[in-house]
């Protein structure tokens, strides 16, 4: 099936719809079941198209951050057809998007604390290992003419000399 249509500018725009013997596998398969259940495939009374209209905007309103409107569209589009399963599902879902979720926090663990010391002796022994991947000449442990970082924390197998 096509559908075709001209705009006001005179540009034609057409739309092909592929669909089996019931019409309904485009763009996706539906079972009779949902077909039942949601109405779909029928022609919708000017309440249903009321309700359509409400729930599209609560879907933008939402879409933007008003959540208030939202909610209000949606339950607003329940109230013009209240025996419509897919919109109670839908105002469902928007109240579920709509509720603030709680923040999880954890205090913070004494072990993966790292003091000024730790962090200066992490930042100049990544230094010098970024150095010596370049291929620059970087003393090794004990050599004269450098002071390589200790670890604040004790020996790690590193010079702990200053």
């Amino acid at each position: 099936m096509f559908f075709q249509f001209q705009n006001s500018e005179g540009v034609q725009f057409t739309i092909g719809v592929w669909l089996n013997k019931r019409g309904g596998s485009w763009p996706l398969p539906m079972t009779e079941k949902e077909e039942r259940e949601f109405g779909y495939l029928r022609s919708l009374t000017p309440a249903q198209e009321l309700q359509v209209f409400l729930s599209n905007r609560g879907h933008c309103l939402m879409a933007v951050g008003r959540r208030a409107e939202a909610l209000h569209a949606h339950t607003e589009a329940l109230r013009v057809c209240p025996e419509s399963r897919e919109q109670q599902i839908v105002l469902a879902m928007a109240y579920d998007e709509a509720t603030p979720k709680p923040q999880v926090t954890f205090p913070p663990d004494p072990i993966l604390q790292i003091t000024g010391d730790e962090l200066d002796w992490i930042v100049r022994s990544a230094e010098i290992m970024s150095a010596r991947n370049r291929g620059e000449m970087v003393p090794m442990r004990g050599e004269p003419g450098i002071a390589l970082p200790s670890s604040p924390a004790g020996p790690r197998g590193l010079n702990t000399k200053r």
